[in-house]
């Protein structure tokens, strides 16, 4: 069994278009790293300056330290050598006239709206107005608390309506009452979690390239029937097949995180583990979690979705006797989703997005937003239905696939 298992694993990897792809995909994981949001390379010494100025605040956020902010901010406000001239300060206020602002807003301006461009685009300030914005962390899921239970009651009428206000209420409450925030540098977790957006384009392509021929590929070759007539016929080189692309599935998956975990450490630097994950624009998450166990979360979710997709493409392999027609196939499901923008679609479309394999894949919009399911009378996280419902389709689709290529031996 385990001659074969090496056997089809050797198959897979080494043939030629494989190992170029292989090559492709990890070149472009590894290059992405090295570049910020705006496609410029990531300096390492830009990265260590925010890294020591965001350090300097770096503690629990409670009022004493939200104080400090204010007071750090009030001190360079009142500072003359931050503020512009009288003349420059009468030309902002005539542009503020001339945009249709009374005279008597503009009149009411304190000296933040009068600080010097230089002072505005330097670090040490831009950090300290990050702070300040997160000193607002547990005002914010209060207000999430109070926002999303009366949307809830709003939308669903009755005890629908009232379980899944009542937990969205519970769940932020707790971000607000019970959870201890922290502020610090933390720039490293945030990259690493932004390069899950990267696979469907390269552990996603790498399973279509790799598996989609490993059951097709036989029946267009005509091999099935000798494979299945041999002596590891039957079960056993079923079973290899099957067990030879889950571990070939989960060896480049690790490979992937392994990649990204060391480079981003090595460039980012993996302080701040201890934060909080919220901003309250793009991430408005629900769970108390820190950086290290947001990561933890979405790779969990990734890995469900990668077996997920693995057996998916198993399936397809099976119930097609043309390679390229499995690789189309497995191809547009994937894709499709990412390319669509199908997860920005509402109603039902946009609610089985997160069920969908290229989504699974990513994983950080799973934990970015409250959504829950009316059931049996309780409200049930989409976070804990989606794994659940895919390690239940993956098994599935796993019996079929054996069923299928199987049932190869009986019509031949």
């Amino acid at each position: 069994m385990v001659g074969l298992v090496q056997f089809e694993i050797k198959k897979m990897l080494l043939r030629p278009l494989s190992l170029i792809i292989i090559f492709i995909l990890l070149a472009v994981n590894g290059i992405t790293i090295f570049l910020d949001s705006g496609g410029n390379i990531v300096q390492r010494q830009d990265r260590e300056m925010q890294r020591m100025e965001q350090s300097k605040y770096a503690g629990e956020i409670n009022q004493e330290w939200a104080i400090l902010i204010q007071t750090k901010l009030q001190e360079i406000s009142k500072n003359p050598e931050y503020l512009m001239s009288q003349d420059e300060k009468k030309k902002v206020q005539q542009n503020y006239l001339q945009r249709g602002y009374t005279k008597e807003y503009v009149d009411s301006m304190d000296n933040t709206a009068f600080l010097k461009p230089e002072l505005i685009n330097s670090l040490p300030y831009r950090v300290l107005l990050n702070a300040e914005a997160s000193s607002e962390f547990y005002n914010n899921a209060q207000k999430f608390s109070i926002i999303l239970g009366n949307v809830y009651r709003t939308e669903f009428k009755g005890n629908k309506g009232e379980i899944l206000a009542a937990k969205a209420e519970e769940m932020y409450s707790n971000l607000a009452t019970n959870y201890t925030a922290h502020y610090d540098y933390n720039l490293g977790w945030i990259k690493l979690i932004s390069m899950q957006y990267l696979m469907p384009f390269t552990l996603g392509i790498f399973l279509i390239i790799t598996l989609s021929t490993i059951f097709s590929g036989e029946y267009s070759q005509k091999t099935d029937s000798l494979l299945l007539s041999s002596k590891y016929g039957k079960s056993k080189l079923i079973h290899a097949k099957i067990l030879a692309a889950f571990l070939v599935t989960v060896g480049f998956w690790l490979v992937i995180q392994i990649i990204n975990l060391l480079l981003v450490a090595g460039l980012f630097n993996l302080q701040g583990a201890h934060t909080f994950v919220q901003d309250w624009v793009f991430n408005n998450s629900p769970f108390p979690f820190t950086q290290l166990t947001n990561y933890l979360a979405v790779t969990f979710m990734s890995f469900i979705g990668v077996l997920f997709f693995a057996a998916f493409i198993l399936l397809v392999s099976t119930k097609t006797k043309n390679p390229f027609i499995s690789l189309l196939v497995s191809s547009m499901v994937l894709l499709f989703p990412v390319m669509g923008g199908i997860s920005n679609i509402g109603g039902v479309i946009g609610e089985l997005s997160y069920f969908m394999p290229s989504q699974m894949l990513i994983a950080i919009n799973h934990f970015i937003i409250f959504k829950a399911y009316y059931v049996f009378g309780n409200a049930l996280l989409m976070q804990y239905a989606v794994p659940m419902v895919a390690v239940m389709l993956t098994g599935l689709m796993v019996l079929i696939t054996y069923r299928t290529f199987k049932q190869r031996q009986v019509e031949n």
